[in-house]
């Protein structure tokens, strides 16, 4: 569980990747709330829940998923499927691999900036 004083509430994160979103995500001055497994999509009969939802000052919203890069090709047609279904509730949908987060270590500079900018 993740408390960042930045976000209306604490935000639960299952793994290490997930967590380094979290905290990038939360570095940005337009993101009000990240939520956890926020609902769960039915495409053909198969159910999918991203990993967040982020939810911004100004209304804008977007659904999240953090994945490792080696698995992307076996969910890049239901990432595809949930864009489709979101892009049509009026939101966004964006799965990031692990190696796109961890780009250039950005996750190490937001965790140094989580624990010495309180």
């Amino acid at each position: 569980m993740l408390n960042i004083p930045a976000l209306a509430a604490p935000v639960q994160a299952e793994a290490t990747t997930e967590v380094d979103f979290v905290r990038m995500a939360a570095l940005c001055p337009a993101v009000k709330q990240i939520v956890a497994q926020p609902c769960t999509l039915l495409f053909d009969g198969r159910a999918y829940t991203p990993d967040h939802r982020v939810e911004c000052h100004g209304g804008a919203v977007s659904y999240w998923e953090v994945k490792l890069e080696k698995r992307f090709d076996d969910y890049r047609a239901l990432f595809n499927q949930a864009a489709q279904y979101l892009h049509e509730q009026g939101e966004r949908f964006y799965a990031i691999s692990n190696v796109s987060l961890r780009f250039r270590q950005h996750h190490m500079h937001a965790e140094l900036l989580h624990r010495y900018g309180k």
